[in-house]
């Protein structure tokens, strides 16, 4: 789960089924920018630091570096979430963003072995490290929301001029 606050202050006028709407519109841009852009951050060389994923045990790690070299695990074995790819390319594929005035949910669809409860507590938990975001990432987010609402107010507040006569 990714959680983001931001405040907003804007006129009575816009009105409360207005903001709902350019809120709900900006959290959907929010959850396809996650997806599309920023999503393949965790799987990046250096993201197990920048993320904060678990440490892995050395056993696991001699073992992927030792299938690696057979041609078994992808990435010579050195990424923490990549052992064949196919996480990595289970949830870059597919994704249903749902947004809401007040969130949005991206549901991605990846191996059973991912989820965001781990069943056992010595396992990583791969759906958090997969959701983690840095602090420039989340910066990025709320420009991204910023910007949307920014927009949909100034569509808002176009001036119509009428003509009687």
């Amino acid at each position: 789960m990714i959680l983001m606050g931001c405040k907003i202050r804007v006129k009575p006028s816009i009105g409360v089924k207005r903001l709902n709407q350019i809120t709900k519109k900006a959290f959907s841009d929010v959850g396809a920018y996650w997806h599309d852009r920023q999503l393949l951050d965790a799987f990046a060389p250096g993201a197990a630091y920048r993320h904060q994923h678990q440490p892995r045990s050395r056993k696991w790690q001699q073992k992927k570096i030792r299938l690696a070299a057979v041609g078994h695990c992808a990435e010579g074995g050195t990424r923490d979430l990549v052992f064949s790819g196919m996480t990595r390319r289970s949830v870059q594929e597919y994704a249903t963003i749902r947004a809401f005035p007040r969130r949005a949910t991206v549901n991605m669809v990846g191996p059973r072995y991912i989820s965001m409860q781990p069943k056992n507590p010595n396992m990583p938990n791969m759906g958090q490290e997969i959701t983690h975001l840095t602090e420039g990432q989340r910066q990025r987010l709320m420009k991204v929301f910023r910007d949307t609402v920014m927009q949909g107010i100034r569509a808002t507040n176009t001036t119509t001029t009428y003509t009687v006569g």
